[in-house]
C-alpha cells in the first residue's frame, strides 16, 4: 500500500464528511444522524481510506447479516465512495480488499452488495473480485429509476 494511504475505522468526526462525499458521489442519502447510528451498531463495518495531505478520501460500510444457511453470517455491502479525484487508483480495491480480509478473519460465508444495472464501471469493479450477478430487483433504485443487480462473493477460508 502507498505510505501515504492507511485504512482504518471511521470515527465519528468522520460523518460530516462521509456525508458531503455521498452527496458528491450521488449515493443513496444517508443523514449525519444515520451514519452516526451506523457507526454504533454492533453488526457494522465503517471503513475509512484516508490520505496523508487530504485526510479521508474513501469510505466504505458493511453490515454482517445472516448467512444463506442457519449456521453461516455474511457481510453485505450497503456504500464505498472514493472522492473522483482519487477513483481509478487503487483506493476502492484496498478498501474492498479490507471487507474481504476482516470478513475472512471472523469466518464469514460470503459478500452480497447491490448495484445499479446501468453502473457499468462498479459491475465491472466487483466482478474483477469475483462478485457474480446471483438475481434482480427490478425498479429497486429511484432518481432515476433502475433495478438492481444483487452480487455476491463467496469468501474461502
Amino acid at each position: 500500500m502507498n505510505s501515504d494511504l492507511w485504512i482504518a475505522q471511521v470515527t465519528a468526526n468522520d460523518v460530516p464528511e462521509i456525508v458531503r462525499l455521498a452527496r458528491l458521489l450521488k449515493l443513496e442519502p444517508w443523514t449525519e444522524n444515520d451514519l452516526s447510528a451506523e457507526l454504533d451498531r454492533d453488526n457494522s463495518t465503517f471503513l475509512g481510506i484516508y490520505k496523508k495531505r487530504d485526510g479521508l478520501i474513501g469510505f466504505l460500510n458493511a453490515r454482517t447479516i445472516q448467512g444463506e444457511n442457519d449456521n453461516s453470517v455474511d457481510f453485505e455491502l450497503l456504500n464505498i465512495g472514493i472522492e473522483p479525484e482519487n477513483q481509478k487508483q487503487g483506493c476502492g480495491r484496498l478498501l474492498i480488499d479490507a471487507l474481504i480480509a476482516t470478513g475472512q478473519s471472523i469466518g464469514l460465508a460470503n459478500v452480497f452488495l447491490e448495484v445499479r444495472s446501468a453502473n457499468i464501471s462498479a459491475i465491472e469493479f466487483y466482478r474483477k473480485y469475483g462478485f457474480e450477478v446471483v438475481g434482480t430487483r427490478k425498479d429497486f433504485y429511484r432518481n432515476p429509476k433502475d433495478d438492481a443487480y444483487v452480487m455476491k462473493l463467496t469468501l474461502s477460508h
